[in-house]
């Protein structure tokens, strides 16, 4: 659980940090709290 959390918060830094050097921050930030929040439940459930 801890691990999949911890995965899943780096995951969320670095597709900000490729959003934002790609200027495209919004659509794959986006993506990512979508992705973010479905394993999250997941990981819940």
């Amino acid at each position: 659980m801890a691990v999949v959390l911890a995965v899943i918060a780096i995951g969320a830094i670095v597709g900000m940090v490729i959003a934002v050097s790609t200027g495209q921050g919004e659509a794959v930030f986006g993506i990512g709290l979508i992705a973010g929040g479905l394993l999250f439940a997941a990981a819940l459930s």
